[in-house]
């Protein structure tokens, strides 16, 4: 259903053009946002691209994953695209490598840090920086209380570190109407919406209650978090990822 909440607003998402990031591009397209939606170079065009730009309110900018000094050159790209920037959502997707303590390598745990944790504290500072007044900044990351009961103390450390940037962030630019909230999701199901086949472990040692918050549910909230109704929700994590509550 199409809506006008967002008629006018300026919006850049960082995820590949399939799963969550696509999925949250379409939702604010229809909002009436137009979308700047980050494309990493190297990844081919499976056709996930072509359809989203099939949209004519969302543009396709390139920016390396592993590279935090690409950060300011995709902010330009969706600037020089779209004009000033009112919303910026990291969607990016977590690395898919989950090992116990003890059997985690230096370089794997590089990885996830770099893209759970190094990169998302690049990305809001960029938006701090840009992002106009009443503007909204959104992180779409791993629950950080789900991974710790399992294989994920590397991802869970990451999450906690993004919890801490995005709640000082909100003070630092509070003053400015501008908002910066999250949505933390089971982190097993980024790319697909559908269990992977880690999931299927994790699956095994917690109690699930209905679905795990595939991406149309975390677009649909998204939608809503950067929208007016929003502006008083400020420094919160929203968990959504369909497990029981203890």
């Amino acid at each position: 259903m199409q809506s006008h909440e967002l008629d006018g607003k300026v919006a850049l998402v960082t995820g590949a053009p399939h799963g969550i990031g696509g999925a949250i591009s379409h939702a604010l397209a229809r909002c009436g946002a137009s979308v700047a939606l980050n494309w990493p170079d190297g990844e081919a065009d499976t056709g996930a691209v072509s359809e989203a730009v099939a949209d004519t309110r969302i543009v396709a900018v390139r920016s390396r994953r592993d590279d935090t000094s690409d950060i300011a050159r995709m902010f330009d790209a969706a600037e020089h695209a779209l004009g000033p920037l009112d919303i910026v959502i990291n969607a990016m997707e977590p690395v898919q490598e989950w090992a116990d303590v003890a059997d985690l390598s230096l370089e794997t745990y590089d990885a996830i840090t770099q893209q759970a944790a190094k990169m998302p504290f690049f990305v809001l500072q960029q938006a701090a920086l840009r992002v106009c007044t009443d503007g909204r900044l959104l992180l779409v990351m791993p629950d950080a209380t789900l991974p710790a009961k399992f294989t994920g103390a590397a991802h869970a450390g990451a999450a906690v570190a993004a919890a801490v940037y995005l709640r000082v962030l909100a003070r630092e630019v509070g003053s400015r109407g501008i908002t910066v909230n999250a949505i933390a999701r089971n982190p097993y199901e980024y790319t697909t919406g559908h269990a992977s086949q880690a999931s299927t472990r994790a699956d095994a040692r917690v109690d699930r209650d209905g679905d795990h918050g595939m991406s149309g549910d975390i677009a649909a909230l998204t939608a809503f978090l950067v929208g007016p109704d929003a502006r008083w929700i400020n420094g919160q994590i929203l968990h959504v990822d369909g497990v029981r509550p203890a």
